[in-house]
């Protein structure tokens, strides 16, 4: 199943009561919302593109490319976001585990107005 959001699409690859695997697929010059999950770890990599990762605590954030094959841990509570800031479509693989469910996302900033 994949669903459509602004900055692109997923696809659920697996999911089971504490896990869920998808595809993100990410369009040029995208990203995802500024985020808070507060019941769900993430890993992320990306195995085409490099994308554009900000991740930390409060008023600490990192921004830094994550390029293929490289992954990134997102523990709950983390704020979090992905950006693509090339010029080619880019595909992310994610892994949630914990309670996966796209109602535990907390938008802190969203370039499509979708913010809390």
């Amino acid at each position: 199943m994949i669903e459509t959001r602004p900055w692109g699409h997923f696809e659920i690859l697996y999911s089971d009561e504490h896990n869920w695997l998808k595809r993100l697929t990410i369009f040029p010059g995208q990203s995802l919302s500024l985020q808070i999950h507060k019941h769900r770890d993430e890993y992320w990599v990306t195995y085409d593109e490099n994308v554009r990762v900000t991740t930390g605590w409060d008023e600490t954030l990192n921004d830094y490319i994550l390029f293929p094959n490289q992954v990134v841990f997102v523990p709950a509570g983390q704020i979090h976001r992905i950006r693509n800031t090339g010029q080619t479509v880019v595909s992310v693989i994610e892994w949630a585990t914990g309670q996966p469910d796209e109602a535990d996302i907390v938008r802190l900033d969203d370039d499509y107005g979708r913010a809390e």
